[in-house]
């Protein structure tokens, strides 16, 4: 995010519960203590790769020699390695902005059982340029083995005080001392917005310092853990880490010598307005010596077209097929329209920034709508804080309803937000009426229809026509324009891993000339279907199934399921039986539901006369996210959905 003019505060998440205040583990760099080569975790840990042996991050805000604030923290890290798997661990990347920040003092060393510790030199630590503005330095410890512990250690020091890195506790292997402590100068007032609560280690002093004729208080906190465990992932979770407990220090206050109070962050409104001042956001769509170039050639565009969704379906196409996303987010436009039509390509806030502006000047009353990206953390709406934001998009009003426009791809069509936008809700930066918005999108559909004339060797020669939309078929669009193999066409791939000796004949995209929306296609294959064992076939009746064994492979939920945007997948088939069989046992026919009625699923044979099968299976869900104490009841409904998608119906040649 390149600018951190305003910043939201966070609320910090407590549990309410109390933990019994221990003293933090104190070590020295370089010498370990006796035993320290037989500490293993234990439980359902022991079987881990690596073990986190001591981890601290200390943090110091105050004044440089120049009288300049400035952050250093200080990186102290201690780690075994268990096994072989974990051995790129024994290699570290430390990446800093030359400009802005400085990487010192770094030591590292590695202890090997019954042999002498080896101390890293200078030129093991390898200096890069990683990107224009961005360096390396990488280092790996030598002759690593099973058991060896590797330690590091560094300064990493910025002028940039506003908001300090977030401090993880938990990691994927486990940890057994991890600590976080800061030195704060009093003229500096934070606030923790992170989640961690229930320290085994907490503690807070205060000592003096001078500065001039004035007396100034330290303030130190310590925050510590014992024995955490890895966390354990699971499918299905969005915002991850906000679920695992982390410190986060937000500037609020600046308190200079002469009693003035600075505020570093005010409200939504105030910060709204004071954004709308700024080049890079306000101005970039408002002032129209900034778009009037693009705006001479996108103009004619607009001729003889009367609605104001026409206008903004002709304005969003000429953005997309004009300006080449770059892969970046951002929620600013460091350019103007004009130069990002220019440069033909451009971040996602700039693509954004140029459609919000050619919008308003075709009178369609739009404005910038900011985004904090799935997986990146849930959005804060308390307080401002616009590092949290990462992407931009724009909220029009057409033809009375409101809709949001994301463009970047040609393949995705007006008024469906990428899916990585859809992280809860959305803040509105209208500087008269700043509000949150949650993006809502209609269930994308995908309808499989399968006609199998099976054979008695238990092979079908299949012909599958299939259409999506929405997400599933901007994802179907997104197959085909990358594959490289024909068995990577939508739902060939998913059928190989059901069927591994399945073989794709031919397949087509039906209009294929239309580049975004709804989508449609069709394909040949022969598929194995069914084993044949005696006189019996046992034959799979669904190619494609609807949802994840990954669902039902914890017996607890951890974190709420979210599904990222509802959506309803129906796959219907007809199978021509060989001659001379029967059925001879098929599944029941089902219908279950959620207890609120959000998730349905449908299991029916739909008639089983003159050779034929015909069977319909539906799963329908339209909420998309579920609490980890709704799991236990969803769980059931997930397992008779899976069973029913490897259902077998039994075969029996006549008599």
């Amino acid at each position: 995010m390149k600018h951190l003019n305003l910043f939201l505060l966070l609320l910090l998440i407590t549990t309410g519960l109390c933990a019994q205040d221990r003293e933090p583990l104190d070590i020295k760099y370089g010498k370990l203590s006796a035993g320290e080569f037989s500490y293993m975790p234990t439980g359902r840990d022991s079987s881990t790769e690596a073990y986190v042996l001591f981890d601290r991050m200390s943090l110091e805000i105050n004044f440089d020699a120049s009288n300049t604030p400035r952050r250093t923290q200080r990186v102290h890290r201690r780690v075994k390695l268990i096994r072989e798997s974990s051995f790129d661990r024994a290699t570290v990347e430390l990446y800093y902005r030359p400009k802005t920040e400085s990487m010192t003092d770094i030591n590292a060393c590695i202890f090997i059982p019954g042999e002498k510790v080896v101390k890293l030199k200078g030129r093991d630590f390898v200096r890069s340029k990683y990107s224009d503005d961005v360096n390396l330095i990488k280092f790996t410890f030598p002759g690593v083995k099973e058991g060896a512990i590797i330690e590091y250690q560094y300064n990493y020091s910025t002028e940039n005080i506003v908001v300090p890195s977030r401090f993880q506790f938990q990691e994927d292997i486990p940890v057994r001392y991890v600590e976080y402590s800061s030195r704060i100068l009093d003229m500096f007032e934070y606030v923790n917005i992170g989640t961690s609560t229930n320290y085994d280690v907490k503690q807070h002093r205060n000592t003096t310092q001078q500065l001039g004729s004035r007396t100034h208080q330290i303030n130190i906190n310590t925050f510590g853990y014992y024995d955490l465990p890895s966390y354990e992932y699971q499918p299905y979770v969005n915002n991850f880490l906000d679920y695992l407990p982390y410190v986060q220090y937000q500037l609020r206050n600046f308190y200079p010598p002469d009693g003035t109070v600075r505020k570093i962050f005010t409200d939504w409104p105030q910060t709204i307005k004071a954004m709308d001042g700024w080049t890079e956001f306000g101005k970039a769509y408002k002032q129209g010596g900034l778009s009037n170039g693009v705006w001479k050639v996108a103009e004619p565009k607009l001729a003889g077209l009367t609605t104001e969704t026409e206008k903004a379906q002709a304005l969003y196409d000429f953005v997309i097929n004009n300006v080449v996303w770059n892969e970046v987010h951002d929620w600013t436009s460091d350019h103007s329209p004009d130069r990002t039509f220019e440069a033909k390509e451009g971040d996602s806030g700039e693509m954004a920034f140029m459609l919000l502006a050619l919008l308003r000047r075709a009178d369609i009353e739009a404005q910038p709508a900011l985004v904090s990206l799935r997986d990146r953390g849930a959005p804060i709406q308390v307080f401002p804080i616009m590092a949290q934001f990462e992407h931009a998009m724009v909220y029009a009003k057409l033809d009375g309803e409101w809709t949001f426009l994301d463009p970047n791809d040609r393949r995705r069509p007006m008024g469906l937000p990428r899916s990585s936008a859809l992280n809860g809700a959305v803040m509105i930066a209208d500087p008269d009426n700043p509000r949150w918005v949650e993006p809502t999108t209609p269930a994308a559909k995908s309808t499989i229809m399968v006609t199998a004339d099976l054979q008695d060797d238990g092979t079908a020669t299949t012909e599958i026509i299939a259409k999506s939309d929405s997400y599933f078929a901007y994802s179907d669009r997104i197959r085909v324009a990358n594959m490289e193999e024909d068995m990577e066409f939508p739902i060939a791939e998913n059928i190989a891993k059901r069927f591994p000796e399945a073989s794709l004949v031919d397949m087509e995209v039906m209009d294929g000339d239309v580049k975004s929306g709804d989508m449609k296609y069709s394909m040949h294959l022969e598929v194995p279907m069914a084993d044949v064992v005696d006189d019996y076939l046992y034959l799979q009746p669904i190619l494609v199934t609807a949802l994840d064994k990954e669902l039902v492979d914890t017996e607890r939920r951890l974190y709420p399921m979210d599904f990222n945007y509802p959506w309803v997948k129906r796959y219907i088939t007809t199978i021509n039986l060989p001659e001379g069989y029967v059925v001879d046992e098929i599944p029941e026919s089902f219908i279950v539901k959620s207890e609120d009625g959000s998730m349905v699923s449908l299991f029916r044979v739909l008639g089983q006369e003159d050779g034929k099968i015909n069977l319909e299976h539906r799963v329908s869900i339209n909420r998309t996210v579920y609490s980890a104490a709704e799991y236990p009841v969803l769980k059931e409904l997930f397992e008779l959905v899976i069973e029913a998608q490897e259902s077998v119906i039994v075969l029996k040649k006549a008599k």
